[in-house]
């Protein structure tokens, strides 16, 4: 590497742009990863396995996710009612409420 580089081109230089085929928790994982681990960032570069752990990681908050969800619905029915608009808020709380959850899980690093 030429010594000539600034320190914001070196940093930068590990940095990827995020991979189209993560997903929202996958790449909410990556962007917390770059920003407070990024040392370990550029070790799984150098491996070669920054992409796998990611969709490994990923996987694991997805399952996290659904098993929250159950839980979650188990705990809070759906309403007894015909009126789709009130099902639908009940639906996006449960969700809005298991991703606060899982925010924890997120800043672990893979």
């Amino acid at each position: 590497m030429p010594e000539n580089r600034s320190k914001r081109e070196n940093r930068t230089e590990w940095k990827r742009e995020i991979p189209r085929s993560l997903g929202e928790l996958g790449q909410s994982v990556y962007r917390m990863m770059q920003e407070e681990y990024p040392e370990r960032v550029r070790e799984l570069v150098a491996e070669g396995t920054l992409i796998q752990r990611l969709h490994e990681r990923e996987k694991e908050l997805r399952e996290k996710k659904l098993e929250l969800l159950q839980d979650l619905t188990h705990r809070y029915p759906r309403p007894l009612t015909e009126n789709f608009g009130t099902v639908v808020r009940h639906i996006r709380r449960l969700e809005i409420q298991a991703e606060e959850l899982l925010a924890e899980e997120i800043l672990q690093p893979v």
